[in-house]
């Protein structure tokens, strides 16, 4: 059943993405659905990264968008699978490219930091290589 909602989710979200209102309650939604280890393997599964990614492009002037985003992806950046989807889809840089335009919302810059932070480094806070997933 949580599939079909998250399939359902995304699939909504990508029809729609010219409407901020359903990216937004749509990043609301995946964001508390990465909480638990259950919801980010459903949200990996359902390509819910590249979602996230393209509603944060399509949308970037929205800064309570992009603080939900970062926060989905902070959460599924916990997973080895997450960092892989967030890199390949150039994450990094769509990550970036927000923080550039949001600097008077320091919750969106502080999300971002922490979602940058955790793609590069390990649980003890040491830098990690993160070139290998470019290129997998």
């Amino acid at each position: 059943m949580e599939n079909k909602v998250v399939e359902s989710v995304i699939k909504t979200m990508k029809q729609h993405r010219k409407h901020p209102q359903v990216l937004l309650e749509g990043c609301f939604f995946i964001s508390n659905m990465t909480v638990v280890e259950e919801g980010k393997d459903i949200v990996l599964r359902c390509k819910g990264v590249k979602t996230i990614l393209d509603a944060i492009q399509t949308q970037d002037c929205n800064s309570e968008l992009l603080e939900l985003a970062c926060s989905a992806l902070y959460n599924l950046s916990s997973e080895e699978e997450g960092k892989s989807q967030i890199l390949r889809n150039k994450g990094i840089t769509t990550i970036m490219t927000a923080m550039n335009k949001k600097q008077d919302y320091p919750n969106v810059l502080i999300e971002a930091i922490q979602t940058l932070n955790k793609l590069y480094c390990n649980s003890e806070g040491i830098i990690i290589s993160i070139f290998p997933l470019f290129f997998k």
